[in-house]
Parts: C-alpha cells; structure tokens; sequence
C-alpha cells in the first residue's frame, strides 16, 4: 500500500523521487488529484508534476503528454461515484495500470513520436 497523499504533494513541490515511483503510483495519485480536482485541474496538476520529475531526473524525453492525457481520462472514466479505498479502485480495474492497453491504441510509432510527447494526439483511425 502506497501512500498517494505523500506522493502527490511531493509530486506538486518537485520532491519525489522517481526510484520510489511505480506505475501504480502514477495511478493512485492519478486518482487522488481527480478526487480533490474536476479533470482538467487534475490533469494539469500531474502533467506538470510528471513534466516536472522528468526533467529534474535527466529525462524530459520520457515524458509523454499523449500518454498522460489517455491514463488520467481512462482513470476518470473508471471511477465510482464514491471512491473510498484507492488501492481497491485500482484493483478493480486492470486497464489502469495496463500500459500496453493505451499503447495499442495509437501504434508504437506515433506514441513515440515528438508530437505526442509535446502534446496529446488522438490515435488514428484504424
């Protein structure tokens, strides 16, 4: 069990450490900052925090706007109305913390592309 509270602050003031930071943190915090934000806030708020880590951990190419735009609105699509127990919430849905599922969407090569890191594209029609 994580502790999201923690991580999300740290994520907010450029204190996390990314060694400490698994997907399923992505996630909960992902879900936390939707409880305590609409969408759009929420979204800014990880965005800049993942943003953020990557640059200061020497990698600002592994951010991914495209990627994050799809995760937080596949975890606000997801979640009850009463969230209660992150930890259950994640549980309950595999597709959260399933990169592939996101990946499989847009192809490996637009994923990777310069345009998807700068900012979130839609996957192209099959």
């Amino acid at each position: 069990m994580s502790d999201y509270a923690a991580k999300l602050a740290a994520l907010d003031d450029g204190t996390l450490n990314p060694a400490e930071f698994s997907h399923r943190d992505h996630v909960g915090v992902a879900i936390l900052a939707l409880q305590q934000g609409d969408f759009y806030d929420a979204l800014a708020r990880i965005s800049r925090g993942l943003r953020d880590l990557t640059r200061a951990a020497g990698v600002p190419e592994k951010f991914n706007a495209t990627l994050t735009f799809a995760f937080v609105s596949v975890i606000a699509e997801a979640l009850p109305e009463e969230i209660g127990d992150i930890d259950r919430v994640i549980d309950a849905h595999p597709e959260m913390t399933t990169p592939g599922a996101i990946s499989a969407l847009y192809g490996a090569e637009r994923m990777r592309s310069d345009i998807a890191r700068k900012l979130p594209v839609l996957p192209l029609a099959g």
